[in-house]
């Protein structure tokens, strides 16, 4: 009896140690099947994705990418993918711009697609289907004085109480906002012009091409960037006007809106538009007010109030006709204002460097499409080497999984 308990012990040995075999074979090959078919992490250490993903050579953000994607026959634009290098075996990750069989062309920091050379339009993006490619070149909930940042200058009238900037206007007129010579005298210094006569005015130079990293430091050189504003949460007393103007050399447009519901857009303080509707600022409103894509927009609490399209007269290549080129100003007229937030917000300009798209239209093959990096100075992409096949995509980055101060799921 002994004999035989002895030979079932030994037998239940080797069950056992199959089953661990079985088990551990499994996990190998599921982990296999993951890793090459489904999901798997990749570093990304360059910064041609910044600001949406960081690129250090030493810290990188790991990106998981997720293989199984239903769109590689039909990528989106402006989706992000990962794909296999034009010239070798690395993999990339860029953002999608141009769809195949398309026609495109960068033309003013801006993106120009079409069906053939002679009919592109620009690709005109939304401050709310795109809020996330809208890029911080200022946030006050990240400069460590906050809403008193040493980068505005302020004029004395805004104080600050319980985190909010409170901004009174006094018995100041808009006529104060606009000082009668502005747009008459020649060689006009716009430094000395404006900032007697806002309570807010960025005073850190040209707003230049640029974004916040992931630690806070801009990061930004020249050119100075055209499509730029404000996104901030406000409320206002009644019979008080904000005015939120974005300068461009001699040339100024300027939103004011009443605290009950109406919004005037003035160009050189004239109104360019018919007064238009939007939601009293009774209580806190999210607001963005920017130049994007060829026109002025103002969207609250996610709904567009206008659009006004229109072109800028490029004036930096004018010396001593301004003192800088772009500028940004905010304003009361009346009781006060109360903000709790404000970022100075950019759109992704992407330079005309390189061969493909450039100096004229790029055709994008019907099994391709065209990618950019967000970091456009700093990026090797189809500027540089053309399309980029659709059997070549390895699949769309979906988080950030490391380092853990930066773990989130990505929007595209």
């Amino acid at each position: 009896m002994n004999e035989r308990a002895g030979q079932q012990t030994e037998t239940s040995r080797h069950e056992d140690a199959l089953g661990h075999v079985v088990v551990l074979a499994v996990a190998v090959v599921t982990w296999w099947f993951l890793r090459s078919q489904v999901l798997q992490a990749y570093p990304v250490r360059t910064p041609s994705m910044e600001p949406t993903i960081e690129g250090d050579a030493e810290h990188p953000d790991l990106v998981l990418v997720d293989k199984t994607f239903d769109d590689r026959s039909s990528p989106q634009r402006f989706d992000t993918v990962v794909f296999r290098e034009w010239d070798g075996d690395k993999i990339l990750v860029k953002r999608v711009v141009g769809l195949p069989g398309e026609y495109l062309q960068i033309r003013g920091f801006d993106l120009w697609t079409g069906a053939s050379p002679n009919a592109l339009h620009r690709v005109v993006k939304s401050p709310i289907e795109h809020a996330d490619l809208l890029i911080d070149y200022w946030n006050s909930h990240r400069d460590p004085q906050g809403l008193l940042s040493n980068l505005w200058r302020h004029d004395g009238a805004s104080t600050l109480a319980e985190n909010r900037l409170v901004i009174e206007g006094g018995a100041r007129t808009a006529d104060s906002l606009f000082p009668k010579d502005r747009f008459r005298r020649v060689g006009i210094d716009r430094t000395t012009a404006w900032r007697t006569a806002w309570q807010l005015d960025w005073q850190d130079g040209d707003i230049l091409i640029g974004y916040l990293d992931a630690s806070g430091t801009r990061r930004a050189s020249t050119p100075s960037a055209i499509d730029f504003g404000v996104r901030m949460r406000v409320r206002a007393t009644d019979s008080t006007s904000l005015w939120i103007d974005l300068r461009y050399g001699d040339s100024s447009w300027a939103l004011r809106y009443e605290a009950s519901g109406t919004v005037r857009l003035l160009a050189n303080a004239s109104e360019a538009i018919e007064p238009r509707d939007a939601p009293a600022l009774d209580r806190d409103r999210d607001l963005v007010f920017m130049r994007l894509d060829g026109g002025f927009v103002l969207a609250v609490d996610d709904a567009i109030v206008f659009r006004h399209e229109t072109e800028l007269l490029d004036v930096r290549e004018m010396p001593g006709r301004v003192s800088t080129w772009n500028g940004l100003g905010i304003g009361v007229t009346g009781p006060s204002v109360s903000i709790e937030s404000v970022s100075v917000v950019l759109d992704m300009h992407y330079l005309e460097q390189g061969a493909y798209g450039v100096h004229e239209a790029h055709p994008i093959p019907g099994d391709a499409i065209y990618v950019l990096g967000d970091n456009s100075r700093d990026s090797r992409d189809s500027r540089h080497m053309g399309s980029v096949g659709l059997a070549d995509l390895v699949g769309r980055p979906l988080a950030i999984l490391a380092p853990s101060g930066r773990r989130h799921f990505l929007a595209r």
